[in-house]
């Protein structure tokens, strides 16, 4: 598997390898945070051509999934859920009431939809942050044309 570390921040990682012909061929993408994969995506090609602009597309996506976490840091804002309507992915300074259990300290998007911070969410917000869109490897109901952390789907 071809891929990299970011340099300042070890934890953070990911690796791009080839497909069995059988899977389909082309590429997955493992996101990987602490030596454990976090999150993976297929990014499928035949031979030729399309499988050079998938195995780049993989690594694009990896790149940019290592610069999130970049920025995640460089912030003050570091505490992040994934809204369960809009997929948006709103950055907190610590962790906020997310829970339902006193409704007038719940914490809601601001489209309305319940915030969730579970190891699913935050693999699906890093897939997002990867540049993954479509919604079958995300695990949504609907396609999106465009997504942005503070915007949510389009």
């Amino acid at each position: 598997m071809e891929g990299k570390a970011h340099p300042t921040m070890a934890h953070y990682a990911y690796a791009v390898g080839a497909r069995d012909a059988t899977n389909g061929g082309g590429w997955e993408l493992q996101l990987v945070k602490a030596g454990k994969v976090t999150a993976s995506a297929d990014f499928p090609a035949a031979e030729g051509p399309a499988e050079l602009e998938a195995f780049f597309a993989a690594m694009d996506a990896g790149e940019s999934w290592l610069l999130s976490k970049a920025l995640l840091h460089a912030t003050p804002l570091t505490y992040r859920c994934l809204c369960q309507g809009c997929l948006r992915v709103p950055r907190f300074k610590a962790r906020p009431q997310i829970d339902i259990l006193d409704v007038a300290d719940y914490v809601q998007c601001e489209c309305g939809g319940q915030l969730c911070d579970c190891p699913s969410c935050m693999a699906t917000a890093d897939l997002l942050e990867a540049g993954v869109r479509d919604h079958e490897q995300l695990s949504v109901a609907s396609p999106m044309t465009n997504w942005t952390a503070n915007g949510g789907a389009a």
